[in-house]
């Protein structure tokens, strides 16, 4: 933070100290902006810890999503005009974009088999989990009037939607799907992309970035995201092995 005056030596001991108090309130409250974010994050955290599939993945996934995800929002923060504190909003809830999956069943939420229609409708429900956890979230810290809320919110409700209007769960199209969505969705179909499956092996980013441009040129998501996650592919991988998928915890590996 910076003082400014419109003549040389203004700030003199007796001025600052009279200053001071505005200073103080005015830090207190950009730091209690700021908590809002980390608190809700933290909350949803706790949250994750308790489910029966929070030690096989979401750990992981959650770092790798986050690192994914500042590259992308940096990368297209000035075009968007997001400020730093949208980023920061845009990093932090996207390690827990999808807190609804710790309400599903675990054997379907590892299942390798074609999900039939029924299936596919429970499969989908974890959008309205997440939803419904977040609200109770944002009320347990005294429902902030606070602009970070509504990314939250973007991201909860959008986050599999695809800009062609072949995404669930309201087949919404272009401009239709808020920012903080779009950059999830590409954030997270590269990680899926890039971390081993039941059913099949890990892709190289390489390939994942092929895969994703194909999905571009179908009209699918969106391309500067995608340019985003090539410019900077040597730290993806470092990302990867920094966070790798891990074995199963808490399973026994005999």
């Amino acid at each position: 933070m910076f003082l400014n005056a419109n003549k040389a030596k203004a700030f003199n001991g007796q001025t600052m100290l009279a200053l001071a108090p505005y200073i103080e309130m005015l830090q207190f409250a950009v730091e209690s902006h700021s908590q809002v974010v980390h608190t809700i994050v933290d909350f949803a955290e706790r949250l994750k810890t308790v489910s029966n599939l929070f030690n096989r993945d979401s750990y992981y996934h959650g770092r790798r999503m986050r690192a994914y995800t500042k590259v992308i929002a940096e990368f297209v923060a000035e075009q968007h005009h997001l400020d730093d504190e949208q980023v920061e909003a845009i990093e932090m809830f996207a390690q827990i974009h999808d807190i609804g999956k710790s309400q599903l069943p675990e054997q379907q939420v590892y299942s390798t088999n074609v999900f039939d229609s029924d299936e596919l409708m429970s499969a989908r429900s974890h959008v309205d989990n997440g939803i419904k956890m977040m609200e109770e979230i944002i009320s347990s810290v005294g429902n902030p009037n606070h602009p970070s809320i509504t990314v939250l919110n973007q991201i909860m409700r959008f986050q599999y939607e695809f800009l062609d209007g072949s995404g669930y769960p309201y087949g919404f199209k272009h401009d239709e799907v808020p920012l903080a969505a779009r950059i999830i969705t590409v954030a997270n179909i590269f990680d899926a992309m890039t971390t081993h499956k039941s059913y099949r092996q890990a892709c190289s980013v390489t390939s994942a970035l092929l895969e994703l441009e194909k999905m571009v040129q179908k009209g699918k998501i969106d391309a500067m995201c995608v340019n985003a996650l090539r410019y900077k592919q040597d730290y993806l991988k470092q990302v990867i092995n920094k966070f790798p998928e891990p074995e199963p915890w808490g399973l026994d590996s005999h």
